[in-house]
């Protein structure tokens, strides 16, 4: 199966985003945070790359574990759980894990 780009809707705070993202996010575009596109589109969509979403702590990166052996790195919104993706399916394979690093400093 190819691999295709997707337009999504991701809303946090109140705001929404227009995302283009791999369509192997559809099998967990639920727990994640995502919505598919409505047509027509909503009037006051915000255009923010993922690293704006990322810094600005509206997302979050999530390091998965496939039940092929193979990692890959995913975004989720902020204030979902992690956990939930577990069982999921992410690009033809099934999640068997999911974690996130923290970054603690200490002065």
């Amino acid at each position: 199966m190819a691999v295709t780009s997707k337009n999504y809707l991701f809303t946090s705070n109140g705001i929404n985003f227009s995302l283009k993202l791999s369509s192997d996010y559809d099998g967990i575009k639920d727990a994640v945070g995502l919505k598919d596109m409505p047509n027509p589109q909503p009037d006051s969509l915000a255009d923010e790359s993922l690293p704006k979403l990322l810094r600005s702590g509206n997302a979050i990166k999530v390091s998965i574990g496939l039940e092929n052996k193979k990692r890959r790195k995913i975004f989720m919104a902020a204030n979902k759980s992690f956990h939930a993706l577990v069982g999921k399916t992410f690009a033809g394979s099934t999640i068997k894990s999911a974690s996130i690093a923290t970054h603690v400093t200490y002065l």
